[in-house]
């Protein structure tokens, strides 16, 4: 038989006796979906329903200027000027933080030139992120065969 807190759960007010599976069933069907997210100095942040993904777009400006951007960083936890830092100082290029983008969770980081193959490589390497949580990966430079 259910006791009282199981009965309210449930939403059965007559006393009834009912198989365990059912009951877990009926529990897991009513909780929602939660991520914890520990970042790498131990903070720790709870997201419910659905994780959001990091985005990254290769846009075209002026003069045929290839720009890399990269969404959605703080939803993980990352700080988008220290991740600026440590793609500008590994690969010698310029990266910015624009406070306010469209379309984004926090700020955006814009890397100067095509670089999502290194930054889903730092991503994964520095922040122990999986590509599952990254979208845009495709978008990278395939290497040309026959190079070294």
């Amino acid at each position: 038989e259910l006791d009282d807190t199981l009965q309210s759960i449930m939403k059965l007010f007559t006393p009834v006796t009912i198989p365990i599976n059912e009951i877990s069933q009926k529990l897991m069907s009513r909780m929602t979906k939660a991520f914890l997210i520990t970042t790498p100095d131990g903070r720790r942040f709870l997201k419910k329903n659905q994780l959001p993904q990091i985005v990254l777009k290769v846009e075209t400006r002026n003069c045929k200027k290839n720009v890399s951007l990269v969404n959605n960083l703080s939803a993980f936890g990352i700080d988008p000027k220290e991740f600026a830092q440590k793609v500008q100082n590994a690969i010698s290029t310029g990266a910015t933080v624009i406070p306010e983008a469209p379309c984004c969770l926090g700020p955006q980081v814009l890397v100067n030139g095509n670089q999502i193959n290194f930054i889903v490589e730092v991503l994964a390497e520095n922040y122990g992120l999986q590509k599952k949580y990254i979208n845009g990966t495709e978008l990278g430079t395939k290497s040309k065969k026959g190079k070294k």
